[in-house]
């Protein structure tokens, strides 16, 4: 299990990959997984859902 702090620069390393490419996604989406709520996977699964 990754602690709150690695979740937190996975999500920044993506972020800034994502704005390499001109798409921005709201940082806030990634909370659940940075507490530790949720997987990344069940986030991007619910992202494509929408």
């Amino acid at each position: 299990m990754k602690t709150k702090e690695e979740r937190k620069q996975i999500v920044e390393a993506a972020s800034s990959l994502c704005s390499l490419d001109g798409y921005s996604k709201d940082k806030d989406l990634f909370q659940p997984y940075i507490e530790g709520t949720k997987s990344l996977d069940d986030l991007l699964q619910e992202e494509l859902k929408s």
